[in-house]
């Protein structure tokens, strides 16, 4: 799910990407790495 912050998020773990893998990663609420947005105009 997309919290309000921006992370993809279940409970306390987190989508994060670094510039490599994307891993599943505890959610620090710093954004950075654990942001991201979604695009209703791109399908």
């Amino acid at each position: 799910m997309l919290s309000k912050d921006g992370e993809i998020r279940r409970d306390e773990s987190c989508i994060d990407y670094a510039g490599k893998d994307v891993i599943i990663f505890p959610c620090h609420s710093q954004k950075g790495n654990q942001e991201w947005r979604y695009d209703h105009n791109v399908c």
